[in-house]
């Protein structure tokens, strides 16, 4: 499940419901295609309407002691899109700098 909706994070609860769904695609019909799926990212979508604790929150919450960049969810989509990703099938592939939400 998305980790934004696993935190109710409702400034982006529209993006949590579309992730949630092609996730549950994914498992449901096993298909050949993978899915990533990101953690905090620094995007102004992220950004809007947050205070300045809740963002440092977040680095906080991160063992990688950063929030993402879109570059880290690129690369990972890149190898989903690539010859490389041959052997994996109907996964969701996570970029969260080791956040896990359960």
């Amino acid at each position: 499940m998305c980790w934004s909706t696993q935190l109710g994070l409702q400034t982006i609860s529209f993006l949590s419901i579309a992730k949630s769904s092609v996730e549950d695609f994914d498992q449901i019909f096993s298909i050949k295609g993978s899915n990533g799926d990101n953690g905090p990212i620094a995007t102004d979508m992220l950004f809007s309407g947050r205070s300045q604790d809740n963002i440092m929150g977040l680095v906080e919450a991160c063992p990688m002691g950063r929030l993402g960049v879109t570059m880290d969810v690129a690369k990972i989509v890149g190898f989903l899109a690539s010859d490389n990703r041959e052997w994996v099938y109907g996964q969701i592939i996570g970029a969260s700098g080791g956040i896990v939400v359960k």
